[in-house]
């Protein structure tokens, strides 16, 4: 049985990686024999072929067939969550392993405690491509979108609900809102009294939904403001998660 690929998708510029640079790291660190997919079957045998495919930052359906077998994005979190949406819209989430690569620390890469900085990026391409991968939770919103690291909700007027308990009936100068262990982790900042420090408080549930009433507030996930004032956003948690090579 002959490798099967590995398609890297360099999506934005990180420091030391081109098609090259690819290439020789996995070359290096993903010697003959080495299993690199967690989805059945596993095949075995020679090393895998390396794919790597220019495709510039939040691509597009144009991606779609290089979606198959394990897919290692090279970017931003922003680039990363284009390339889930593409996956979620062909139905491959159980079928793609998905590693990636980042330039520095993310939120992505902090919840999936990934090597980043200077002088990791082979490591972080190798681990990317052979390292096993496991499912992690995945948020949708309900204006279509994934959210896969990090929303921040700022400032915070209106009402706040996680599952059917209001959390917040009010203001926040920031709200945040993570993929937690089984769904969504939303934490509010709380605006400081006197001579008290800010306290944040942290809830979980299946789903969030936030009542705005300040147009001015902005909404960014995985580093992509929504373009839109609007008065009412969802988070709720897919029902499939996604396969991701995590630290």
């Amino acid at each position: 049985m002959g490798a099967w690929p590995v398609t890297v998708l360099l999506c934005g510029p990180v420091a030391g990686v081109d098609e090259a640079a690819v290439r020789g790291a996995l070359r290096r660190g993903g010697g003959s024999g080495t299993t690199i997919y967690d989805v059945s079957p596993r095949p075995a045998g020679p090393a895998p072929r390396v794919d790597v495919h220019a495709v510039g930052p939040r691509p597009k359906k144009a991606i779609d067939p290089l979606l198959t077998g394990r897919v290692v994005v090279v970017g931003d979190d922003a680039d990363l969550n284009a390339v889930v949406l593409r996956m979620l819209r062909k139905d491959l989430l159980a079928d793609v392993a998905l590693g990636y690569v980042a330039a520095g620390p993310t939120p992505v890469t902090r919840a999936w405690s990934l090597p980043t900085g200077p002088g990791r990026t082979e490591q972080a391409l190798i681990h990317a491509a052979t390292a096993p991968a496991r499912p992690v939770t995945l948020l949708r919103s309900d204006a279509g979108g994934v959210l896969v690291g990090e929303a921040v909700i700022t400032p915070m007027l209106g009402n706040i609900y996680v599952d059917a308990d209001r959390i917040l009936f009010g203001n926040s100068p920031q709200v945040t809102v993570r993929a937690g262990d089984g769904g969504v982790a939303v934490t509010v900042l709380r605006r400081k009294l006197a001579g008290l420090r800010r306290l944040r408080t942290t809830h979980t549930g299946r789903a969030t939904e936030f009542g705005l009433a300040d147009p001015r507030t902005e909404i960014t996930y995985d580093g992509i403001t929504h373009p839109r004032s609007i008065n009412r956003w969802v988070f709720y948690t897919h029902t499939s998660p996604l396969l991701a090579v995590t630290g």
